[in-house]
């Protein structure tokens, strides 16, 4: 039986060109998905400074808009120290938040120098109010002194608090612009993400389907270059299981026709060792024979421990009317009487290690029991394991006879 495949490629050619070309298909896509997983990390970092910008900026203008600013009549040194230590503690913040996000710094220098115009506002207002507190040292001077006309007082806080109001107006402006830029980067984010998110989607589908396409066109056409002769191959096999030893293969592919040639040379000397097989047991058989005609009395040889008669003379066959077709029964089963005591006698010595004396036993021969010595001896193969026993039946002495 030759099965031929003239491609020229043999199996792990095929499969290496098939692997190959789905790699190929898969190569972009994991090309695809890296670069787009990259796209969207940076986007994720960009969006995470830009939402921290947004929260610090959002923090620090809320604490600088809301610091009251110390009154004249109601404020002491404490208060005013606590005034000038919350814009430097601002200021020092806004530094801060220029290290956390260099993408914004030119905001930050914007909110940092209306924080250095406050700071120097409020110091100023501060040392008016110190130096009016000098003039006046008690609650009730000091209320004359602020109400008074400033030409003749030569103390007037009003240009000071407006410039300090002014420059809160301005610093709010500064905190609203530099929240809006971000909030617009934010969105311009968005939009990138979202179209990354798109190309991802169509690029990778695209791809997939055209790796899925070609996967399937792989499964539909390998099967009858590769598959096909391995169930050949395999029906052999089955044909041999089944006796038929004769069957030799022949395959194109280089790894199947290897595989068919080791099988056909199993299969010669499967058919070689089952024909000496044959010619063993025939040769085997004829010495059995004339072995057991040989032996003095009826004999044969039992299989253990099934106790099924494999060989027997003619004069067994004679004295307990064995046929030859009577080889599927155990021999106990064959006596018409005697059957349990031959049993017995039979497994005793299948169990005994060594030689068993002979036992007496009355066989029924025809019309009439004969009283026999029945000796058994256990057979062993090269391993040792039991297989056969061989039993030799021999008239009973009168002796034992007239003592039974």
């Amino acid at each position: 039986m030759a099965i031929a495949d003239n491609s020229g490629w043999s199996i792990s050619t095929k499969v290496r060109v098939a692997l190959v070309a789905v790699l190929l298909l898969i190569a972009p896509q994991v090309a695809l998905t890296v670069y787009y997983l990259v796209e969207l990390e940076s986007t994720a970092d960009a969006v995470s400074a830009r939402t921290r910008f947004v929260v610090d900026m959002g923090g620090l203008r809320e604490t600088v808009l809301s610091i009251d600013v110390p009154q004249p009549l109601d404020s002491n040194a404490p208060s005013e120290d606590r005034f000038l230590d919350a814009v430097t503690g601002a200021m020092a913040a806004t530094q801060e938040a220029s290290d956390n996000n260099p993408s914004f710094k030119s905001e930050i220098q914007r909110i940092s120098d209306g924080l250095a115009g406050l700071d120097q506002a409020t110091r100023e207002y501060v040392k008016a109010i110190r130096q009016a507190r000098e003039i006046a040292p008690t609650r009730r001077a000091l209320a004359e002194l602020l109400s008074g006309d400033p030409a003749e007082t030569g103390v007037d806080l009003a240009p000071l608090l407006e410039g300090i109001a002014i420059t809160r107006a301005d610093l709010r402006e500064r905190f609203d612009a530099a929240t809006i830029r971000a909030y617009d980067q934010l969105r311009s984010d968005e939009v990138y993400a979202k179209r990354v998110v798109d190309h991802a989607d169509r690029n990778l589908a695209t791809l997939t389907m055209l790796t899925v396409v070609f996967v399937v066109m792989l499964l539909v056409a390998l099967p009858g270059r590769l598959v096909l002769p391995i169930r050949r191959l395999t029906q052999v096999v089955r044909q041999a299981e089944k006796g038929k030893l004769e069957t030799d293969v022949e395959f194109g592919d280089a790894e199947v026709g290897a595989l068919a040639d080791a099988f056909s040379s199993l299969m010669r000397q499967v058919r070689e060792f089952d024909q000496r097989k044959r010619n063993r047991i025939i040769e085997d058989a004829a010495k059995l024979d004339l072995l057991l005609e040989q032996l003095d009395g009826p004999a044969a040889l039992l299989l253990a421990p099934s106790l099924l008669v494999e060989r027997s003379n003619r004069a067994f066959r004679e004295l307990l009317g064995v046929q030859v077709t009577d080889t599927d029964v155990p021999l106990p089963d064959l006596m018409a009487e005697g059957g349990d005591a031959m049993r017995m006698v039979l497994t005793r010595g299948a169990s005994l290690r060594g030689r068993q004396e002979p036992v007496a036993l009355e066989i029924l021969t025809g019309d009439a029991k004969r009283p026999m010595l029945a000796d058994v001896q256990l057979c062993r193969d090269q391993r040792g394991r039991p297989t056969h026993l061989l039993l030799v039946l021999r008239k009973a002495p009168k002796t034992l006879v007239k003592a039974g």
